[in-house]
């Protein structure tokens, strides 16, 4: 299922990134998929007008250039992703 669901992520043209959060001893599991972990990701909902942090291991499928060439944004800033979209 991860193969497919990565394979699927890849193909989209419009993606640039994708992130999941995991437990840490799934890492291995991930990274045979491509999936690094990046472990200053702090990944955020904005509900309601308050963040609310979310806990997990992250991890981050970086699918085009400008993905990778924002890749140190990822470890140096918050991702905050709307209360919906979540």
């Amino acid at each position: 299922m991860v193969e497919a669901a990565t394979a699927h992520i890849r193909g989209d043209r419009d993606a640039d990134a994708a992130v999941l959060l995991t437990e840490p001893a799934l890492e291995s599991f991930y990274a045979r998929h491509g999936w690094e972990h990046v472990p200053e990701l702090v990944v955020s909902t904005n509900e309601c007008g308050s963040l609310q942090e979310e806990a997990g291991f992250p991890m981050m499928l970086f699918v085009s250039a400008a993905a990778n060439a924002a890749r140190t944004i990822f470890h140096a800033h918050p991702l905050v992703l709307p209360g919906n979209e979540w």
